[in-house]
């Protein structure tokens, strides 16, 4: 009996196993994150038809914008401004993922968001502005299914 299994169909039913049995493992132990992940899919992928994001509706202005921060600056203030936009959307973004479950009042989310923007000031008046605006528009339609105009946005970086 034993003489009629080659080596080929005994590996490819140990790989079929294999694969069988980590798939199962991996839905037993993260079965709540795939679900979650599917949902974020399935909702990110509905307002996608909906409408584009609203970065993509003003690439003119985002493009200058960039074009403005190029202009001028030093490798070095650069990567100062760089390293400032990745810890403000990092914290933009941590900000969000804590309240999207608790749910804020639309106040409590500008005071928020004003007191995040302080701590990065200078970015306020730099060309990154505009984009920085639009990013924080989007995460608050993503998370919090707040709309936030573009007045309101842009008054965060006014402290007070």
């Amino acid at each position: 009996m034993l003489s009629n299994i080659s080596w080929s169909n005994y590996f490819m039913v140990v790989v079929a196993a294999s694969l069988f049995y980590y798939l199962v493992v991996v839905v037993v132990y993260y079965r709540g994150d795939l679900l979650q992940a599917f949902k974020k899919r399935a909702l990110v992928s509905t307002s996608e038809d909906e409408q584009s994001p609203p970065w993509e509706a003003y690439p003119q202005k985002v493009n200058e914008a960039k074009m403005s921060v190029q202009m001028g600056k030093t490798k070095n203030q650069e990567g100062d401004e760089s390293h400032q936009i990745s810890s403000f959307t990092d914290e933009v973004r941590a900000y969000f993922e804590q309240i999207k479950e608790k749910g804020v009042e639309k106040e409590k989310l500008m005071q928020s968001l004003r007191v995040i923007a302080g701590k990065y000031s200078s970015l306020g008046n730099s060309g990154s502005k505009y984009m920085l605006e639009q990013f924080v528009t989007a995460e608050a339609e993503l998370h919090c299914a707040v709309a936030l105009g573009e007045n309101e946005v842009s008054n965060m970086w006014n402290r007070g």
